[in-house]
Parts: structure tokens; sequence; C-alpha cells
């Protein structure tokens, strides 16, 4: 079992009005939040996000980048070319799951 580990994604929006994501599940993690790691002077922090905006007609990516990321705590069967299924839940009270393949961070790609 991993503690703690980061989730990267890019999350698109084709309607004419905003979605927010408001939470994450899994079934193979005890728990998933939300957060943006931000600088605050010279310090890099980690800030919990309770609604993140996906702006309409665009998308946002969770990446180093943005500092977006879900953070999945006990997380099982986290291995190399393994996927974990995650429910990304928003404000309007839909959800859509995905499965995420683990890769090596050195290894990731933002498309």
């Amino acid at each position: 079992m991993i503690k703690v580990t980061g989730g990267f994604m890019v999350i698109h929006n084709e309607g004419n009005a905003p979605r927010y994501l408001v939470g994450a599940a899994s079934n193979g993690a005890a728990k998933i939040e939300i957060h943006r790691s931000v600088m605050d002077g010279d310090v890099a922090k980690m800030v919990r996000q309770t609604a993140v905006e996906i702006p309409p007609r665009s998308h946002l990516a969770f990446s180093s980048q943005t500092g977006y990321h879900l953070m999945l705590y006990e997380a099982e069967d986290i291995r190399k070319r393994n996927s974990i299924p995650i429910s990304l839940q928003f404000k309007d009270g839909s959800s859509h799951t995905h499965s995420f393949k683990v890769v090596d961070r050195r290894e990731m790609t933002m498309h």
C-alpha cells in the first residue's frame, strides 16, 4: 500500500457553462482530495480545493505546471502499468468514472 500519491489528468468541458469538480473517490484508495500546489514566498505548499472550475469550451490540466492534482491516500495496488478507477464528482451532481493508468512520474506526459 502507498500512503500517499498524486493523480494527474486533463478535464475537458465541451459545454457552454462552467463545470466544477468538487470531489473524487475510488475503491482503490481510502480517501482522495483535490489539491493545488502554490508558492507562499519561497515555500511551496499544497492547498486543499473544495471546487475547481473548468471553463466552458475549454479544459483544465491537473499537472505540475498548473499545480492542480488529486491526492490519493492509502492507495492499494499502485504499481507501474496497473490502472485505478477514480470517480470524478461534479457540483451538478454528475460523476464520471475513468480508469487512471499508473505511471512513474518521471515518465509522465500530459496531452
